[in-house]
């Protein structure tokens, strides 16, 4: 530290580094304390900051603005190390709010904006001043982050459009574009191309050419002719990542999980060999191993471009370099053309596996570390082999046709993300992922029976008092005269066979069935304690889900997310005859944390508090302020609920499921400026998330709902299963976990609602009351959402909502006419 004469400065530092606010307020007993630096220059919002304590950065920025600018040794502020931080942009957007200045540069003339994450990371060691005669680190950049900063001028690499500047695509080309542009449309395609290429977007790049002669049809053309294609563009040259950005970033975002950081690739930094170790010692497990990388060079364009004399060129300086190769690298090069028989067909298809550099998927480090495993036991079990990869970051894709598979179970798994950590970073984690799926395998190895299955050896069971409560619950619900799927799927034997169980979490049967015997007239009946509930206790869940989602085939597979566009909806009520207001809401949960009825006090304060500093990061039309619940009078409360804004206490069948504890700590409601999008947090799921307004605009509901689930999926880890879809406390409310609804006013199918049911079960609507669930009609304004959230993506289930509450409307219309002319008959 420096020589300052004040006793507690390091403690003071220590303090900031640890997050300890109340702390540093203590401390801190003269303002001038706030501003002394360390060896490196780093002040105590430095430190904050460093660390990720947001509750601390936001008490210094509000008390000690002056920290906001001051520049350590390297001259670097807070907001340029807020700018590298993994946290969705929370922090930066915090120092940014309060006036930080984003254009001031460091040593080596960096702004916030600009300064990449690798060179802070090295030069970040407490206590290792960093003196002015120090060389700058080298930069490092990619093709894909040169063709984004060796441009100038986004106007000039854009051509403004059709203008600008810069050439445009010919008339036959653009004509090419157009019908491609359709077909996408018109296909069933869960691609990101056909989530990020909107009507606008595509109108304002479809005419834009690189340098090179790319057009946006090179780059869409891999997915318009193959919709199964999960990303659906290539880059035809470097150029085109910048050319095309509006396309690719988000696509980029969206595949390697970025969210709102900026794009942005640290150093080079392949780091040591000893840091990992061999997989599999004996053999028993990986059958062989494989680290490859794609490199393209500077100055050519991609394969698409390339031309003849272009490839024999690049092969001409290539091969110097292989055969410049020596010791244990050493090889001989041959060139396909001059292969033939079993050995071409072999190379030609190890090739084809590894040519797609051209992809976005590709990018950073565009290195892919992966193995071929034998998986026997959990080939059996392929749902929970997908999710526990999912988990650590790993692609899962089963090898068949392979002779030396044998029925054991042949996996290639590999390492997704080739961009935002540095070499060393994946492999460590690719290494530790497949060392964790191979003691999974061993588990079932030395297990008797499959994946809670039925009793395993060791198994937790529950006490035996608890087991008592259970058997009692389980007499009186078959005594009562209940219509519940619960009562109808719990059979003697699924029962005798699972009342032994509890998750990790504690969750037992008991808390799955109590609120459906406590409640008999409940539909369904059940809830899940926990994520874990839907594994443990599967052999009564699933049968439910299958029955209220209506789920087809052999198994519940739920697809992979897809918003789609809000173009493909519309008005309902083009005059406001009918639809009284629109929300879109979706309920989600944390992955960590078990549901309601586990939590304790602690964590329903945590969760509240993980979930506001996401909500601090919204920005625009969707950023607004938090209120926990217990800060609210009376009247403010009854006001905010009476508006449909606000949850209450109170439901039945969420009280008997252990729901409500701790009320009301932990729980509050976010708001934006005018209230159209709203937050609940730790009612009956951890967060709903609702977008909602008057009238029956179901685009600008659904488009502002959309903007809102994912910004805050880009920080928030939801608890989420690649069977199920987005997991929450009830069954009913899995897959997408969107419920779409109108409150709408029908006063002739009021008076005839075998017919209003009859159209909404056509579309899979479900219609209830004025205050929703187990409500009464009220002035005939009813509630009508989609019923299905299961087995289809977000945007079918929109499409299905929107068609069947405008064939209600139009029934509505039909009655009023026949009444009309009815009363005109009687009349003459």
């Amino acid at each position: 530290m420096l020589d300052w004469s004040w006793e507690n400065v390091e403690d003071i530092h220590a303090a900031a580094e640890a997050g300890e606010t109340r702390r540093v307020q203590t401390l801190i007993d003269r303002r001038k304390k706030a501003s002394v630096r360390d060896t490196n220059h780093c002040n105590i919002l430095h430190k904050a900051v460093l660390h990720g304590h947001s509750d601390l950065v936001r008490h210094l920025v509000q008390s000690y603005p002056e920290l906001l600018d001051q520049q350590d040794r390297a001259g670097r502020t807070p907001l340029h190390y807020a700018a590298v931080l993994r946290d969705g942009g929370h922090t930066y957007k915090i120092l940014d709010k309060a006036g930080a200045d984003a254009s001031l540069e460091d040593k080596y003339v960096e702004n916030p904006d600009s300064i990449t994450e690798k060179e802070l990371r090295a030069e970040l060691k407490e206590g290792i001043p960093l003196t002015d005669d120090e060389s700058p680190p080298r930069k490092h950049r990619d093709a894909f982050t040169d063709a984004r900063h060796d441009t100038k001028d986004t106007d000039e690499i854009h051509g403004g459009g059709q203008g600008g500047g810069l050439k445009t695509a010919d008339s036959r080309t653009q004509s090419l574009i157009d019908k491609a542009f359709k077909d996408l449309r018109n296909q069933k395609s869960t691609s990101l191309l056909r989530k990020h290429l909107s009507p606008s977007l595509f109108d304002k790049i479809k005419h834009r050419v690189t340098p090179n002669g790319a057009s946006l049809l090179d780059i869409i053309k891999l997915g318009v002719s193959n919709p199964e294609d999960n990303i659906g563009v290539t880059a035809a040259d470097a150029e085109s990542y910048s050319v095309f950005d509006e396309l690719f970033d988000p696509i980029i975002r969206d595949y390697h999980d970025i969210g709102h950081r900026r794009l942005v690739n640290p150093q080079v930094n392949f780091g040591s060999a000893d840091i990992v170790g061999d997989f599999d010692d004996f053999g028993n497990y990986v059958v062989s191993t494989r680290i490859r990388c794609a490199r393209n060079i500077e100055g050519y364009c991609f394969t698409p471009l390339m031309t003849k004399a272009q490839f024999s060129t690049l092969e001409k300086e290539i091969v110097p370099v292989l055969n410049s190769l020596d010791g244990p690298l050493q090889g001989e090069y041959e060139p396909v053309d001059h292969l033939s028989g079993e050995k071409a067909k072999k190379m030609l298809k190890q090739f084809s596996e590894s040519a797609n550099e051209v992809c976005p998927t590709n990018v950073g480090s565009a290195m892919r570390s992966s193995v071929r495993i034998r998986l026997p036991c959990l080939s059996k079990q392929h749902n929970m082999l997908e999710e526990t990869a999912e988990k650590l970051n790993l692609q899962v894709q089963r090898v068949k046709d392979d002779p030396s598979d044998d029925n054991k179970g042949l996996y290639d798994l590999s390492y997704r993300w080739t961009l935002g950590n540095t070499e060393e970073e994946s492999i460590v984690d690719m290494y530790s992922g497949i060392l964790e799926i191979i003691s999974l395998e061993k588990r079932f190895e030395n297990s008797k029976v499959t994946y809670y299955g039925s009793e395993e050896e060791g198994m937790e069971k529950v006490d035996s008092r608890t087991l008592g409560l259970i058997e009692k619950a389980y007499a009186s619900l078959k005594a009562e005269n209940s219509q519940s799927l619960l009562k109808k799927h719990l059979t003697l034997e699924i029962f005798e066979k699972i009342k032994h169980r509890i998750t990790n979490n504690g969750g037992t049967l008991l808390d799955v069935i109590k609120s459906g015997v406590t409640n008999p007239t409940s539909s369904v009946g059940v809830y899940a304690p926990d994520a874990e509930s839907y594994t443990l206790f599967k052999d009564l869940f699933d049968p439910i889900i299958e029955e209220y989602h209506e789920v087809q085939g052999p198994k519940i597979q739920h697809p992979p997310q897809n918003f789609g566009s809000a173009y493909s909806l519309g008005n309902f009520d083009d005059f406001g005859q009918y639809v009284v207001s629109t929300r879109v809401r979706c309920a989600r949960n944390l992955e960590g944390y078990p549901f309601n009825p586990l939590l304790t006090r602690d964590q329903y304060e945590e969760i509240e508090q993980d979930i506001v500093n996401a909500l601090d990061s919204l920005d625009d039309d969707l950023a607004g302020y938090y209120k926990p619940l217990n800060s609210f009078t009376d009247e403010e409360n009854a006001k905010l609920v009476a508006s449909h804004l606000l949850f209450k206490s109170g439901d039945p069948f969420l009280e008997a499921a252990n729901a409500c504890r701790f009320w009301p700590n932990g729980r509050g409601i976010f708001l934006n400026s005018d209230a159209s999008l709203v937050v609940w947090v730790n009612e009956e799921d951890q967060m709903r998330i609702i977008s909602m307004q008057s009238g029956g605009d179901l685009a600008v509901v659904y488009d502002r709902f959309v903007r809102a689930v994912t910004a805050l999926g880009d920080i928030l880890p939801f608890s989420h299963s690649s069977k199920l879809g987005y997991l929450s406390f009830c069954p009913t409310n899995l897959g997408t976990a969107v419920r779409a609804s109108v409150h709408i006013k029908l006063p002739n199918l009021m008076k005839n609602s075998s017919l209003l049911e009859e159209t909404a079960d056509k579309f899979n609507l479900q219609v209830r009351g004025s205050q929703g669930e187990h409500s009464e009609v009220e002035g005939g304004v009813f509630d009508i959402s989609n019923r299905r959230r299961l087995g289809l993506t977000e945007i079918d289930a929109m499409v299905e909502m929107y068609h069947g509450v405008s064939a209600i409307i139009s029934m509505e219309q039909q009655l009023e006419e026949a009444i009309k002319r009815k009363r005109e008959k009687s009349l003459r």
